[in-house]
């Protein structure tokens, strides 16, 4: 089974810069993490395709994400994270059809919600993104609600104007802009 993994730095938080999030997770050895509590292991050095030339330690993110999902809906506190800034976003896989749900970040943007497909600074999009490319309409949990939505790509002026703003305020956006070399997708999300 093929699973993603991302790139951790002991010196820097995982959940990224100027969040204001403290760190989930430190490497404790050469072959395992602290998660959460929890000790996970760790595959060590760069992998066909990856973006971490250096050979640092990597983590399972799909594990995160299981455990992010589980604690939210949980309704308590997720470790590390502001769970008002968190949204759970649904789609259907591109290929299969099933539903795929991912944990981030959105920012409030009146009646709508936007989120933001920087992959973490990857050169590719994230899976959700091109989940919702082919077929616009996701289910979204935030806070206590949970709800059928549509979600559309920003673009022309309203995409530079958003996008500017969103990295004056979250300016390591800026940084995964510059990393990933490509254009970031902002999708605003609105209920249907």
């Amino acid at each position: 089974m093929l699973q993603r993994r991302v790139a951790v730095s002991v010196s820097e938080p995982y959940w990224g810069r100027g969040m204001g999030w403290r760190p989930i997770a430190s490497v404790v050895s050469r072959n395992h993490v602290i998660i959460d509590g929890v000790t996970s292991r760790v595959i060590l050095g760069p992998e066909r395709g990856s973006n971490n030339e250096k050979g640092g330690p990597w983590m399972d993110i799909r594990e995160i994400n299981r455990k992010t999902i589980e604690q939210f809906r949980a309704g308590g506190e997720i470790p590390g994270m502001h769970r008002e800034r968190l949204v759970l976003l649904t789609t259907s896989g591109a290929k299969s059809g099933r539903p795929h749900t991912t944990p981030m970040m959105f920012v409030d943007d009146g009646d709508r919600i936007l989120v933001i497909a920087s992959n973490m600074g990857a050169p590719k999009v994230p899976d959700w993104y091109t989940n919702l490319v082919v077929d616009p309409t996701v289910q979204v949990e935030v806070g206590d609600e949970s709800y059928l939505a549509v979600a559309t790509a920003l673009t022309g002026d309203e995409y530079e104007r958003v996008w500017a703003s969103i990295k004056e305020g979250y300016p390591f956006f800026a940084d995964h802009e510059k990393q990933a070399g490509r254009v970031i997708p902002v999708v605003a999300v609105q209920r249907a």
